[in-house]
C-alpha cells in the first residue's frame, strides 16, 4: 500500500461526504480492499447482473452458469419452461455442481460426493443418507431470476428491487429493436486487470473517443457542438414518429427510481458518415 493511502485514516463514510461533484473518486475506491468487499454486498450483491438472452436457453434442460464475484448461479429452462436460477452450490459439503458454462442437461451431479439434482432444482440421489433423510430439505438453494423483454437477470440477495417500472417503461423503446426475438451471434469475455469501476466509466463517458477512437467518433454524433447534435437527434426523433413512436425520450436516465424498484437508462444517439453528407461544412445531411 503506497504512503498515500497509509497515510489516509479517513472512513468510507468520511470518503463519500468528502467527495466533490464533478471530479474523479479519491484513490482508495480503486483500491481499498475494504472499499471493493462493501461494493460486493451493497452493490453487487444486491442489484440486478444481466445474465444473457433467452434465446440462449430454448429448451428444458438447457443451462447457463453465471459467476460474479465470489457468487456463482445455474440459470436453467425447467421441466415447466420457465427459467430458474439456483445456487451453484451443493448441498452436502458446498463443491461447485455444475462445472461447464453452459450446455443442455436433464440433472445436475455434484462431482465431488454425486449428489443429483433434476433441472428444477430438487435433490434426488444422495449415497449412504440415513432412512430419515429429507431429500426435500436438500434442494439447491433459490437464486432470483427475472426477464426484460428478452434479457435475463439474476439477482444475489433474497429480496431483489423491483423489475416492474423498468418492463413498463422499457417496453416501446426495446420493442422497437424486437429485443424479445434477437439472436446472440458471438460473446467474448475478457479479464481486465483493474477495479471494476474503471471499466463502467471508461464506457459511460465519450469525452476519451475522439483521441482514442478516431474511427469511431467520426461517425458518432457526440463529437458534434450542441447545436449541430441537437438537430441531428432532433431529425431522428422525427423519424421515430413517423414510425409511430411518439412520447419516449431520446436519452433517459432513472436516476430516482420509485422505492423498492432498481433505477436504469438508455440513449438512442443519430451516426452518420460525414465523408457522404454533401454538406458545405461537414455536417450531416439528414
Amino acid at each position: 500500500m503506497s504512503a498515500v493511502l497509509e497515510g489516509d485514516k479517513r472512513s468510507i463514510a468520511e470518503l463519500i461526504a468528502d467527495q466533490k461533484p464533478g471530479y474523479s473518486l479519491d484513490q482508495r475506491f480503486y483500491t481499498d480492499p475494504d472499499l471493493y468487499e462493501l461494493e460486493i454486498e451493497r452493490i453487487i450483491n444486491r442489484n440486478w447482473i444481466l445474465a444473457g438472452h433467452i434465446s440462449q436457453l430454448p429448451e428444458p434442460g438447457d443451462f447457463k452458469v453465471l459467476n460474479v464475484a465470489r457468487e456463482s448461479a445455474i440459470i436453467v429452462r425447467g421441466k415447466s419452461g420457465d427459467l430458474q436460477g439456483f445456487a451453484n452450490v451443493c448441498r452436502h459439503r458446498g463443491s461447485l455442481v455444475c462445472l461447464a458454462s453452459a450446455g443442455h442437461t436433464d440433472k445436475f451431479v455434484c462431482p465431488y460426493h454425486g449428489w443429483m439434482y433434476d433441472i428444477d432444482g430438487n435433490l434426488f440421489a444422495a449415497r449412504n443418507m440415513p432412512d430419515d433423510f429429507d431429500m426435500a430439505a436438500h434442494s439447491l438453494n433459490p437464486v432470483s431470476v427475472d426477464v426484460i423483454h428478452g434479457l435475463i437477470f439474476v439477482c444475489f440477495t433474497d429480496a431483489p428491487p423491483s423489475l416492474e417500472g423498468a418492463k413498463r417503461d422499457l417496453a416501446e423503446p426495446m420493442a422497437m429493436f424486437d429485443f424479445e426475438n434477437l439472436k446472440v451471434a458471438a460473446q467474448k469475455s475478457y479479464e481486465i486487470p483493474a477495479n471494476w469501476k474503471l471499466s463502467i466509466e471508461n464506457y459511460q463517458e465519450c469525452y476519451h473517443c475522439a483521441t482514442a477512437h478516431p474511427e469511431y467518433a467520426r461517425m458518432h454524433t457526440l463529437m458534434l457542438d450542441g447545436e449541430k447534435r441537437e438537430r441531428v437527434q432532433g431529425n431522428m426523433k422525427a423519424k421515430m414518429e413517423a414510425c409511430g413512436v411518439k412520447d419516449i425520450y431520446i436519452d433517459h436516465i432513472d436516476t430516482a427510481a420509485r422505492p423498492g424498484e432498481i433505477g436504469y437508462g438508455y440513449s438512442r444517439t443519430a451516426l452518420f458518415d460525414k465523408y457522404k453528407t454533401g454538406s458545405k461544412d461537414g455536417s450531416p445531411v439528414h
